[in-house]
């Protein structure tokens, strides 16, 4: 067996490159890049809802929301999350605002 490498195989392909002047070298420098940026950016958004709503939801819903010991959970989750922000009686403090938005 001969296990030789021919030399059209070693040969690399050449690289062409083609300059584009004016309006589609704006679409493809330029346009293109943003509309790929755009698109991951979308794609993300609902992991980042998700997240936001998993910290912050509650809140949003204190109005609904009958069980006491579910908004001290969340509010000392989220405080947890934001120690240096939010004060020790944070977690009180949402319990008393759900109650007055009942009133």
């Amino acid at each position: 067996m001969n296990f030789e490498i021919s030399k059209s195989a070693r040969k690399k392909k050449k690289e062409t490159k083609i300059e584009l002047e004016g309006r589609r070298s704006f679409i493809v420098d330029n346009y293109y890049t943003a509309i790929d940026c755009l698109k991951v950016y979308l794609k993300n958004q609902p992991i980042i809802h998700n997240t936001v709503n998993t910290k912050f939801g509650f809140l949003w819903k204190l109005h609904e929301l009958d069980d006491s010991e579910f908004i001290r959970s969340r509010a000392k989750e989220l405080k947890q999350l934001y120690a240096t922000d939010l004060e020790e009686t944070f977690a009180e403090e949402c319990v008393h605002l759900a109650q007055f938005f009942k009133i």
